[in-house]
């Protein structure tokens, strides 16, 4: 017999060892990585007549891996529909916001137009050739318009428990000084500061918003009247302090 058949079959049983032990050593790696879940799967596969029978019977942890792959596969389209789900939800959230915010801001206009027909209602004391006399020491508002503006024709005689501002003209008439009333509603005004705040007040400590309760006026502000209007100078603000 010839050298190279004898090394040939000499070398021959060890390529089927070495294939026998790489077999025994990748299975024995693959099973240890799963533990527990081995079982399920190879119960799995057994059940599964679409494998083939050398998947099923002799190299089972091969069919284990497919049937992992297919697991992971599976799981990955699980995330991705509920990915989508909870990104249709924060869009419904955002648009139910905005819609809140938007019936907020109507409630709030709606309050100020009853409010300023109920003040109109207290000053003509039900007659209507009587028109208020804005030569008083003192006039009284609710809330500012969102221009940093007053009407005259919303003016109070006194001091009722919703006014928030109070204007002291001068000799003139023409020119006044705006003043801040704290009091048990500056809640409300807190809660509402785009409206009842921000156009004719500069807030010194607006970071201290989140758990202010109380409101203090620190420096009255000047307002100029034109023609039924009085309005607040830019630059001279009724300057206020949260606490």
């Amino acid at each position: 017999m010839k050298d190279w058949m004898w090394i040939v079959i000499g070398f021959l049983p060890g390529v089927i060892a070495g294939g026998f032990l790489i077999y025994q050593y990748s299975k024995s790696r693959i099973y240890s990585i799963l533990a527990a879940e081995k079982y399920k799967y190879l119960d799995d596969l057994k059940q599964d007549t679409g494998q083939e029978l050398l998947l099923r019977k002799y190299f089972r942890y091969i069919g284990i891996v497919a049937k992992l792959k297919l697991s992971k596969d599976q799981k990955k389209d699980i995330v991705e529909n509920n990915n989508r789900e909870i990104g249709q939800l924060k869009r419904q959230n955002e648009k139910l916001k905005t819609e809140n915010e938007r019936n907020e801001k109507a409630l709030a206009e709606q309050k100020i137009t009853a409010d300023n027909q109920a003040s109109a209602r207290d000053r003509f004391d039900g007659d209507p050739g009587k028109s208020f006399r804005s030569n008083k020491t003192e006039i009284y508002f609710t809330i500012p318009e969102g221009d940093g503006s007053f009407k005259t024709v919303n003016a109070r005689n006194g001091q009722d428990i919703d006014c928030f501002y109070k204007i002291v003209p001068d000799k003139s008439g023409q020119k006044g000084k705006l003043y801040f009333i704290p009091g048990d509603y500056d809640l409300r005004a807190l809660d509402n500061i785009d409206y009842y705040l921000n156009p004719v007040c500069e807030i010194q400590n607006i970071s201290d918003r989140t758990y202010a309760r109380k409101i203090s006026m620190t420096d009255p502000g000047s307002v100029i009247k034109r023609g039924d209007i009085w309005i607040i100078e830019e630059n001279n603000k009724v300057k206020i302090k949260l606490a």
